[in-house]
């Protein structure tokens, strides 16, 4: 009899099952005598006892992770997600998460190897020095050159005995790289592997791939597709008794139609967009966008573009406030009305992803796993609609700060981080700097071997979030965040990412420390120059506000300038040193 979940064939891939009957209670048993035996001084290797040169706390509970990634999703759309919001309260949030490249292949990389893109060798999304060839032949600053595949947080997950799922989006040049009839390439450490075609962009009409057998056309919705998965994996996971490493990587809210068309820019579900003659599948009159704090339906011609901070003098006359456009002109004009139908849109796309946040949630919670497992929801990067102008922010000294992403602020590089379930804090809120390239020894640290193996992927740059996830206090932490753009001025190495916003970026090393950004060109004419801003909240959202770099104390300065020069050459292999990276985010600001 196969084991699979429905639409798959067979979920074995050779791997051995566990029993049904007690895997949690021998596992539970297993971890109370390491830590018994740790306590003595004693640890478990491969089965056996050895001496522990020390006797420091190690995680020994059997833990799932899922982990929800959506794409180019911006913190305006937190406050439009229900689910979402539940999650925060009963979980983990950080409020200063930050993304180390806001383009979407460069910033994947460096979530799956927990290393910064100098180090990965994939900075744009394509052409040179980018995508999935990039990522599987990367070279980084020291000249390393190392298949990035072989050492992603899936590959540990799995060499320490968890079933592994992908869903989704993968990296930019392999999702369109495939079609209906086509047959996958499966990456090293994936059990399950389900990608979905870059049709997925435009929600609907896209090619699922499976290892072995022709990609299948698909007509559903993307993210709905996504929510199906998980309403039949996770049954099968509790029922086949696998412990899981699940990554539901999403399209939403990642623009479906970047040169604009005769359809929509960002692609809602059909139910999410208004109701009328040409769409009857609405479910709601002006669209879906969410419910308000008193419960009511949100009327989704009530958002508007001078809601998000620094676009406060912007104005989508009433005459046409309420039309929808079909967004038929290229993007990137700035008009006020467009930029709002894209919000809106925005915010009607999210209603699916926060389906999806509520659906795994109460899976997990109907299969009996929500105590055993951590529920992670981050975004690849940000993005901006304009916000910046009221604040003397611009592009190249445009004046403009059009449509995308690829800036050094908050929009961009910013993302949302919640953890909860299994021992996760309920509803605290940590200030800590944290970035994307913390989640692989994070996934490492919330799941011990269940085999007594693993694949000892420890060359990462990034830092152990789980004492924080518990509500722990470290004795020291990141003092830097780190984030870099190289200028994709080639739309092939733009890839999806082709807005006009992202193009004119000229690239950066920008650098957050002490509550302040401060942004190093490294290409275009002010290459070398720094430039220094506030990181402040508002009450219409986080912003940079521009500041004098002369103001601050020569030391300091001269500790910034070297803090540049450590950061773009740190880790990248024994020759360097990979502690490097950590030991750099730790420096204390003088």
């Amino acid at each position: 009899m196969s084991t699979g979940v429905p639409g798959e064939r067979g979920m074995g891939n050779g791997e051995p099952r566990r029993s049904a009957s007690g895997r949690f209670d021998r596992l539970r048993r297993w971890g109370l005598r390491t830590l018994a035996l740790a306590a003595a001084g004693l640890a478990v290797v491969g089965g056996g006892i050895v001496a522990s040169p020390t006797a420091d706390a190690v995680e020994t509970q059997p833990r799932n992770v899922v982990m929800i990634m959506a794409d180019d999703f911006s913190w305006d759309l937190v406050p439009y997600m229900t689910e979402l919001k539940k999650l925060t309260a009963d979980g983990v949030s950080f409020d200063n998460h930050y993304v180390t490249n806001s383009l979407c292949c460069p910033s994947r990389a460096s979530i799956l190897t927990g290393r910064f893109p100098h180090n990965t060798g994939v900075l744009r999304n394509g052409g040179t020095m980018g995508g999935i060839e990039a990522f599987l032949h990367g070279v980084s600053h020291s000249g390393e050159v190392r298949d990035n595949e072989q050492y992603t947080y899936a590959v540990e997950a799995k060499a320490r005995g968890y079933y592994t799922l992908m869903e989704g989006k993968y990296l930019n040049g392999y999702n369109n790289d495939f079609g209906v009839g086509d047959t996958v390439r499966k990456p090293p450490g994936w059990s399950m592997w389900r990608p979905y075609s870059s049709g997925a962009y435009g929600g609907n009409n896209f090619a699922i791939g499976t290892p072995g057998q022709p990609a299948k056309k698909n007509k559903t919705y993307a993210t709905d597709e996504t929510i199906n998965r998980v309403a039949a994996f996770i049954p099968w996971a509790a029922k086949n008794d696998r412990a899981f490493h699940a990554t539901l990587s999403t399209f939403t809210t990642h623009a479906g139609n970047p040169n604009g068309g005769k359809t929509r820019t960002f692609v809602p579900a059909a139910r999410d967009l208004p109701k009328t003659k040409d769409n009857p599948k609405g479910a709601y009159k002006n669209g879906d966008c969410g419910i308000t704090a008193s419960g009511a339906r949100r009327d989704c011609y009530s958002i508007r573009i001078e809601s998000l901070p620094g676009n406060e003098t912007m104005n989508c006359p009433t005459a046409r406030d309420r039309t929808e456009l079909p967004s038929a002109k290229p993007i990137g004009k700035d008009d006020a009305c467009e930029l709002q139908q894209y919000l809106r849109d925005r915010v009607r796309m999210a209603q699916s992803l926060d389906e999806l946040i509520g659906k795994t949630r109460r899976e997990l919670t109907k299969a009996g796993l929500w105590e055993s497992t951590y529920l992670v929801f981050t975004a690849d990067n940000g993005f901006h609609l304009g916000q910046g102008v009221d604040l003397g922010l611009s592009e190249n000294g445009s004046g403009r700060f059009r449509i995308g992403k690829g800036s050094p602020y908050e929009t961009d590089l910013r993302v949302p981080l919640v953890v909860a379930g299994a021992d996760a804090a309920r509803g605290q809120v940590r200030t800590e700097l944290t970035q994307t390239v913390d989640l692989l020894p994070t996934f490492a640290a919330m799941q011990p071997s269940l085999t007594g193996e693993s694949a000892q992927i420890d060359d990462h740059d990034g830092l152990d979030l789980l004492p924080l996830i518990r509500g722990e206090q470290p004795q020291s932490w990141r003092q830097w965040a780190y984030s870099v753009h190289t200028k994709v001025a080639d739309p092939t190495a733009a890839g999806p990412d082709s807005e006009p916003g992202t193009m004119v970026q000229d690239g950066f090393f920008a650098l957050r420390a002490g509550g302040e950004l401060y942004v190093q060109k490294v290409s275009g004419p002010d290459r070398g120059t720094i430039s220094r801003f506030s990181i402040t909240d508002t009450k219409n959202g986080r912003v940079n506000l521009p500041l004098a770099w002369e103001d601050v104390d020569p030391a300091r300065r001269a500790q910034i300038e070297e803090q540049f020069r450590t950061f773009a050459r740190c880790g990248g292999g024994e020759a360097v040193g990979t502690a490097s990276c950590q030991a750099a985010a730790r420096t204390p600001l003088s």
